[in-house]
């Protein structure tokens, strides 16, 4: 038996469950196929960019997202991914990094210029896009 075929599902076991959603740069409405969740993505104005997410679980939707006037962005350097199943991570083409998420107690809304520890926690193809360059992997956490 070759080597390759014994790693491979090791490596493959060690891989999150969840797979990488595509980062969203382009207005509309996107459903995530699995759970049902709707990312809306409007433009508000040029440099302003409206995001509405309803969260789907168990047959109950739930809605957050930003004011009517919007998060200010930098028009086609911002992007958008949802991390199954309640993380919304927006990067607004500056240097800010937002987090919506879906919790037990209801929604929760952050950025990287209140917490800036949010960038270690962010998804690798986001911050890949937010730098140009792949990601740093993270080391193993020590029990």
């Amino acid at each position: 038996m070759k080597p390759f075929a014994i790693v491979l599902p090791i490596l493959l076991a060690c891989v999150p469950s969840h797979a990488a959603e595509p980062l969203l740069r382009d207005f509309g409405t996107t459903t995530e196929a699995k759970s049902g969740t709707r990312i809306e993505l409007t433009k508000i104005k040029d440099d302003a960019l409206g995001v509405k997410v309803t969260f789907v679980s168990e047959g109950r939707e739930s809605t957050t997202g930003t004011s009517t006037s919007g998060m200010p962005v930098k028009p086609g350097q911002w992007a958008v991914q949802f991390r199954p199943p309640s993380e919304i991570w927006v990067y607004d083409g500056r240097s800010v990094l937002h987090l919506y998420e879906k919790t037990d107690l209801g929604f929760r809304a952050v950025s990287s210029t209140s917490v800036p520890d949010l960038w270690k926690k962010a998804p690798p193809e986001l911050l890949q896009f937010t730098t140009g360059k792949p990601a740093p992997v993270p080391a193993p956490e020590v029990k």
